[in-house]
């Protein structure tokens, strides 16, 4: 068995946390000739770290990559240019999506699910039953404001809706929600397949070692040897 050696100090904690990552001496193979952007180290955190958080806002991946917003736009505007990932405009954010892994209609959802708050909401309504809003501030404990403020973004997302009645606002998941947990859960073989097609392209040789529930391991060549990480399959699911 080869020895893994020490994750480079420019892998953000948290991002290492959740990939797992390992650093590996290089395979004999000799990778083909020509360009990669992915082994500049940063770019490659970064469509890593689309992958796991599908409609991360850009300011939130700089600060879990611990970079600065302008170096992680840069780094963004490049990946963009060459097909690895896409950025898109959701009301006053910019939000980061790895190409062809959801449906463009899916990603109002998948940015409101990348949302602290929006997240905290779509974990309450796991019931199929609509929830009061009493019960969602005694749950939650977040301000009145906050969380109607949450709610009007999650309604405008698609993400939820709403019912009015003699009880007062109730709170549901909304058909849209429940159609993307449901493609979340059964699609990641095809999103496992389209992600390292993605990579091929790259001719970072991908590797999918094993698949275990909502979890692949993967090696691929990195900027300092091959990388060995475990790949969350399910973003609904991933570790925040």
């Amino acid at each position: 068995m080869r020895r893994s050696v020490a994750a480079p100090s420019n892998v953000a904690r948290a991002l290492q946390r959740v990939l797992d990552i390992e650093i590996l001496p290089p395979s004999e193979t000799i990778r083909p000739p020509g360009p990669a952007a992915l082994l500049n180290p940063r770019r490659l955190e970064l469509v890593l770290t689309a992958a796991v958080y599908p409609g991360l806002h850009l300011r939130s991946a700089a600060r879990l990559l611990s970079s600065s917003l302008d170096a992680v736009r840069h780094h963004a505007k490049r990946l963009e240019a060459d097909g690895l990932l896409r950025l898109r405009r959701i009301g006053r954010r910019t939000v980061l999506l790895v190409p062809g892994q959801f449906p463009r209609t899916a990603e109002p959802l998948l940015a409101a699910w990348a949302d602290p708050k929006g997240r905290q909401v779509l974990e309450a309504l796991r019931s199929p039953r609509p929830v009061g809003r009493t019960e969602l501030l005694a749950t939650l404990g977040t301000p009145s404001g906050s969380l109607d403020r949450t709610i009007r973004r999650l309604e405008q997302a698609g993400a939820i809706r709403i019912v009015r009645g003699p009880k007062g606002l109730r709170v549901a998941p909304s058909g849209a929600w429940t159609r993307l947990e449901r493609s979340a859960r059964d699609g990641s073989d095809a999103r496992l397949r389209r992600f390292t097609v993605l990579l091929e392209r790259q001719g970072l040789r991908p590797n999918v070692e094993a698949t275990d529930g909502d979890r692949a391991r993967l090696n691929v060549d990195g900027p300092r040897g091959r990388l060995r990480f475990s790949l969350p399959l399910n973003p609904l699911a991933s570790p925040r």
